[in-house]
C-alpha cells in the first residue's frame, strides 16, 4: 500500500545520490520545502493535462490538473511560484536526511494540495494514481 513509486539508480544503494531529478511535465511549483522525518525535502508541481488523451487527428478532452510530488531530495533547485518545463532539473536525489538509501519517492495525484500523509494507505481517497501508467496514457503521440 505504498502510495508512491520509489525509483533508484541501476546499481542501487547510494550510487544515485546527488543525481538530478527532472520535472515530469511543464507546470507550476506549488511547494519546495523540507518536511523532515520520512519525507525530507519535497517538491510539488501542478500540471495541466487533458482528461482524455489526444489521439492523432482527434481533439483532446477538457483540461484538468494533476500534481507530481518528488520526495527525499538532497537539494531543491526551484521555489514556489516557479514555472518549470518538462525535463527541467528541480533538485537532486537524496536520502531524506540519512533516513534511507538514496532514491526518489515519486507520486502522481489527481487531487492537488492534499496533505502528505504517511506515504502508505488506501490510495483512492487521496487521488493517487500509478505514475508510469498515467504518463504513458497521456504522453503525446510520437511524430
Amino acid at each position: 500500500q505504498h502510495l508512491g513509486s520509489d525509483w533508484n539508480g541501476v546499481l542501487g544503494a547510494d550510487t544515485d545520490l546527488g543525481d538530478p531529478v527532472f520535472a515530469a511535465a511543464a507546470g507550476l511549483v506549488t511547494e519546495a520545502a523540507d518536511h523532515g522525518g520520512g519525507w525530507g525535502n519535497v517538491v510539488r508541481v501542478v500540471h495541466r493535462v487533458s482528461s482524455a488523451p489526444g489521439r492523432a487527428g482527434a481533439a483532446a478532452g477538457p483540461e484538468r490538473v494533476v500534481e507530481t510530488l518528488y520526495a527525499h531530495l538532497d537539494r531543491i533547485d526551484v521555489r514556489p511560484g516557479d514555472l518549470v518545463t518538462r525535463g527541467q532539473p528541480i533538485g537532486t536525489i537524496g536520502t531524506a536526511h540519512g533516513r534511507y538509501l538514496a532514491h526518489l519517492h515519486f507520486e502522481l495525484r489527481t487531487s492537488v494540495g492534499v496533505a502528505l500523509g504517511g506515504g502508505y494507505g488506501d490510495p483512492a481517497p487521496l487521488g493517487h494514481v500509478d505514475p508510469t501508467a498515467f504518463i504513458q496514457a497521456h504522453r503525446p503521440p510520437r511524430r
